[in-house]
């Protein structure tokens, strides 16, 4: 995932255009070689990555846990 706060980019393989205060989501399979492209104006952005943990989610006051 990126989230971009400055500039635009193009990402992803699709060359989807990515504007000023979005995010884009990228398929996990295709963030093995994920491609960003700056605008014109170049581009400020934050990179997320991560492994899927795959275990469910709950939400219980406050706080988010794994278990109820």
């Amino acid at each position: 995932m990126i989230f971009l706060y400055g500039g635009s980019v193009t990402a992803g393989n699709n060359k989807r255009p990515v504007g000023e205060k979005q995010a884009a989501v990228f398929d996990p399979e295709a963030a093995e070689n994920l491609v960003i492209v700056s605008g014109p104006q170049g581009a400020k952005f934050i990179l997320f990555a991560g492994r899927p943990l795959n275990e469910p989610v709950f939400n219980y006051g406050p706080f988010v846990m794994d278990s109820q």
